[in-house]
């Protein structure tokens, strides 16, 4: 018996196509940027403190696990506000999904798994580009040229893995309020800036991303 088998075409909801940037700051409280816009979507995710963020016309208060987007060709700026000092991820990239209109005018609070989430997003990127990921306005980053196979394809997997997951796990909040919270609330793991020294003074030796996912990160000292 000959079975006809039909191939399925996998559908896709969001596509990454491009990277622009990835940074982690650790602000002083008095740090102030001009503001900017540019033709692609900036994610802004407050791992520490709290920060000011110009959105369009808005001015807005973040303050620790909240994220927001800025999209594509909106002015925007962060302004530390003097009282406490910020540690901030930010990420920049080219896509075309129309189910990237979820996150415009949105602020989302970040859960205990989304939180690793963005650790792991940080050291795929800091596997797959060189740094410094401390200076801003890099215009151009250089590829890793001893990157671990399949770096740059593991940095738009899981950038894409974590978009979705927000929309997924936020779709059935409130969509009238801008601030959207979870029930749980968030307990984290450990602070991003553990992975970055980790990462900084173990440049010389294999490790793997399972280090990190595993939890070994966060106990292991330097």
């Amino acid at each position: 018996m000959r079975i006809r088998y039909c191939k399925q075409p996998l559908r896709n909801v969001i596509c990454i196509d491009a990277v622009v940037s990835i940074h982690y700051f650790e602000f002083t409280r008095d740090v102030q940027y001009a503001g900017e816009s540019h033709p692609f979507w900036e994610l802004v995710y407050i791992d520490k403190g709290e920060m000011e963020v110009t959105a369009g016309s808005e001015v807005l208060l973040l303050k620790k696990d909240e994220m927001i987007f800025h999209r594509p060709n909106e002015y925007h700026n962060i302004v530390c506000n003097g009282a406490i000092a910020p540690n901030v991820f930010i990420t920049s990239f080219y896509t075309e999904s129309p189910a990237m209109k979820y996150f415009e005018k949105r602020i989302l609070q970040i859960s205990s798994e989304q939180k690793r989430a963005i650790s792991d997003l940080l050291v795929a990127g800091m596997q797959a580009f060189e740094g410094p990921f401390d200076v801003p306005f890099r215009p151009r980053m250089c590829k890793n040229r001893e990157a671990p196979f399949g770096a740059e394809q593991r940095y738009k997997n899981l950038l894409e893995l974590f978009l979705i997951d927000l929309i997924r796990r936020n779709f059935y909040t409130e969509k009238t309020t801008r601030v959207l919270k979870p029930a749980a609330q968030s307990q984290a793991h450990g602070t991003v800036p553990e992975v970055v020294q980790f990462l900084e003074t173990n440049l010389h030796r294999a490790y793997t991303i399972r280090d990190s996912a595993g939890g070994s990160i966060w106990r292991r000292a330097p």
